[in-house]
């Protein structure tokens, strides 16, 4: 993956490959996680700001291994 900028938009593909994670898993907590709010563009495609990014990082860091691993 090509270093991005520290504020520029991830895709839901690159935030899952940063996490280490599932595509489904993000979709699953922004159903949990309320203030997870990407942005959505046209055809639904999400955008996640930086707030977003570290909001994520934050989520996947406090959940126990488990519940990260589960899906």
């Amino acid at each position: 993956m090509t270093e991005k900028s520290a504020d520029a938009f991830r895709t839901i593909g690159e935030m899952a490959e940063a996490l280490g994670v599932r595509t489904h898993i993000l979709r699953y907590w922004e159903e949990q996680f309320p203030t997870l709010k990407p942005l959505t563009r046209a055809g639904g495609r999400r955008l996640y700001r930086p707030e977003d990014a570290a909001l994520l990082h934050r989520i996947h860091r406090l959940l126990p291994s488990p519940l990260r691993d589960r899906f």
